[in-house]
């Protein structure tokens, strides 16, 4: 599959739903536009999303992100697979904080600092 541009694309927060990951530090995602496609991956928590337009790109990943959250942060380590403890860990190293508001503020995504 053909990459016809790739920037590293570094961000501090994520927001999805009512949630804002506010992120320990910054992590860095690359971004390609693959088949007319653009792509947000982050490798470590095998994150790739990918969609025809970058907001819904970034949607995507802040979607999945929030999945990888939930299913994965607070789970016993005896419940996940060797793999899934890694990404529990690294999810928990890189999430400062998680804010919840009682009302969405519309715009799912992941933001640059």
């Amino acid at each position: 599959m053909p990459v016809y541009l790739k920037i590293e694309h570094r961000i501090d927060r994520v927001t999805w739903g009512n949630r804002l990951f506010r992120l320990a530090h910054e992590i860095a995602c690359s971004v390609t536009v693959e088949d007319h496609l653009i792509v947000v991956q982050y490798e470590p928590l095998g994150i790739r999303a990918y969609a025809p337009t970058r907001e819904a790109a970034i949607q995507d990943f802040a979607e999945e992100f929030a999945f990888l959250w939930d299913d994965y942060a607070h789970a016993r380590d005896e419940e996940l697979t060797r793999r899934a403890v890694g990404l529990k860990r690294h999810l928990r190293e890189i999430v400062g904080e998680v804010e919840v508001s009682e009302a969405s503020d519309g715009g799912p995504g992941a933001r640059g600092g």
